[in-house]
């Protein structure tokens, strides 16, 4: 069911640089579990450990918080919708018919995609809107609701006796605040095993793995974007 240990106690430190300054909430009414499943201490944010094909991982997900996905998605639509004064399903519907984003998606991280469907299916919800609330600047930015706060990353170079470091902050709208999550994931095949800091619903924000890489991804939204992608 679970990973089988610890990723190091870099990773721990990392993690807990994560979650610094995010509220935490009681996990004790996280819906049913199964062999994809854990809920976590009450300390700690909503916690998932999920194994399997991508489609799987993201089934798991979605039926596992399956209540506060369809929560938070709810109040992502209204933001939109208040923000523009469009209705929010026909907003997505035009924003999914304007870009090419999967063509890029399909190309670069299909396995990502399988984890949207799966995720989609386990929550009980529309694929497209499932996809699009994977799109933390893209739907912003073609809504013309672009902050000038964004997020900072930074980097530390390891030395002989001190590891690399990487750690960034989340500038992203309140209303994801009480929603947040960690994945433990551990795909099926040779591949890492993965942490990740989130919310529910969306794959992930950033993360380490164990193979000592860790992502922090920053929006240069003052460059150029294309509508297929990178």
């Amino acid at each position: 069911m679970s990973c089988s240990r610890l990723l190091g106690s870099s990773t721990a430190v990392l993690l807990l640089c994560l979650m610094a300054g995010f509220a935490c909430r009681d996990s004790a009414d996280l819906p049913g579990r199964d062999l994809h499943v854990r809920s976590a201490p009450d300390s700690l944010p909503y916690y998932l450990e999920l194994e399997g094909t991508p489609y799987e991982i993201g089934l798991a997900h979605g039926s596992g918080l399956k209540t506060q996905i369809h929560q938070v998605v709810g109040l992502w639509k209204d933001r939109y919708g208040s923000r523009t004064g469009v209705d929010p399903d026909s907003l997505l519907a035009v924003l999914m018919r304007k870009n090419d984003y999967l063509s890029s998606i399909r190309k670069y991280t299909p396995d990502l995609l399988e984890e949207v469907r799966g995720l989609a299916d386990g929550a009980g919800m529309d694929f497209n809107t499932m996809l699009a609330f994977q799109y933390l600047d893209e739907v912003g930015m073609n809504c013309m609701d672009v902050l000038a706060d964004k997020c900072t990353g930074l980097g530390l170079a390891g030395t002989a006796g001190r590891p690399a470091l990487v750690a960034q902050n989340m500038d992203l709208e309140s209303l994801r605040q009480g929603y947040q999550a960690v994945l433990r994931i551990k795909k099926t095949g040779a591949g890492p095993q993965v942490l990740v800091f989130t919310c529910a619903g969306l794959i992930a924000t950033n993360g380490v793995n164990s193979r000592g890489v860790g992502v922090c991804v920053n929006a240069l939204t003052q460059l150029d974007y294309r509508l297929e992608g990178l």
